[in-house]
């Protein structure tokens, strides 16, 4: 068996650790499960450049789409159809990421090789905002979901999930450290993320809470408008912008609660990554694995109220991984040899 993978990004070598988190700890599974050789990559937008290399024993195919429109992303599909051509095999099963420009090609190489199509679902690509849902049949492939959540909004695009299958991350090492940051805050500085959010729970709970310790982690247009806002108001938010998987690793072992803000998730890695590393998680309703240390909030004055609770609380800080990689991968295989659920 050969599974060929389709996706928007990939990271472009060993070190970029921060590109699509899930994805990584997916291939290096499967790969410790099939053989690095019998799995292939193939990435649209990034990295940049069109190249072949490899990632850990693993070949990848970068079209080097740079999110360009029009007739230069017709380009890249033409591109990505030439190498997913000289890849296939016989026992070539296509397994798409995102019901994007991944799965229509995925579909289309379906189509023409007579092979297997596993799509999964990652995001935003559920919304009806995604044009390309319009495009994509559900009888030709089987479209996994990762949670209950997302299955239901494809069903209001009047898509048919095959399966439900949590998205799991790789076990990591856990250390006992002392918590000196109260609150952590990770993901992109976007609108769809409001980190602004953050900062009005913070400033909210200074009353109750004088030495709290905050931190935010990542990168995006609304970083600098928000460290502004963060030194204007004299907060006690530390905004480290971009650091690489380890260090937001590591950040999360020394801290007590992930707060998240975002007010959508296909299925959030960080909230698995931060279960991982002990802290007790408060989101919105969002897509996410299922705990009892995660707490839901209705809005954010109920947010802001259950990590005030949280703060008073004596809490024990242990690595928790409601979903196993294992049964993930196996699920996949399964999927992959015919076998649904």
């Amino acid at each position: 068996m050969q599974i060929l993978i389709l996706t928007p990004g990939f990271p472009q070598d060993e070190q970029d650790t921060t590109c699509i988190p899930f994805l990584q700890d997916f291939v290096l599974g499967m790969s410790e499960h099939l053989g690095a050789p019998h799995i292939k990559v193939i990435s649209f937008q990034y990295p940049f450049s069109e190249a072949n290399y490899t990632w850990h024993e693993v070949e990848v195919f970068s079209a080097g789409g740079r999110n360009k429109k029009g007739m230069r992303r017709m380009f890249t599909w033409r591109r990505v159809m030439k190498q997913a051509g000289l890849w296939m095999t016989e026992n070539t099963v296509i397994h798409s990421f995102w019901l994007t420009e991944a799965t229509l090609i995925g579909q289309q190489l379906q189509e023409k090789y007579g092979c297997r199509h596993i799509a999964t679902i990652m995001g935003q690509d559920v919304l009806p905002s995604n044009r390309y849902l319009k495009k994509l049949s559900a009888e030709k492939m089987y479209i996994v979901a990762p949670n209950e959540r997302t299955a239901s909004l494809l069903h209001s695009q009047k898509l048919q999930e095959s399966a439900i299958i949590p998205h799991a991350i790789m076990p990591l090492i856990f250390a006992r450290q002392q918590r000196t940051t109260d609150l952590i805050w990770v993901g992109s500085f976007i609108a769809l993320k409001q980190p602004e959010q953050f900062l009005l729970l913070v400033k909210e709970l200074l009353s109750t809470n004088p030495g709290i310790s905050c931190c935010m982690i990542g990168e995006g247009p609304l970083l600098n408008k928000t460290k502004q806002r963060a030194e204007r108001e004299e907060l006690p938010v530390e905004i480290c912008g971009k650091l690489e998987r380890p260090d937001v690793l590591q950040r999360m072992e020394r801290s007590r609660i992930l707060v998240h803000t975002s007010n959508y998730e296909g299925h959030s890695t960080v909230i698995s990554e931060a279960l991982s590393k002990g802290c007790r998680v408060v989101c919105y309703d969002v897509g996410h694995t299922h705990s009892d240390l995660i707490h839901t909030a209705g809005n954010l004055e109920h947010m802001t109220r259950i990590v005030g609770a949280l703060l008073d609380t004596d809490m024990e800080y242990l690595p928790v991984y409601p979903d196993q990689m294992s049964e993930m991968l196996q699920q996949y295989l399964d999927l992959y040899s015919g076998r649904t659920y």
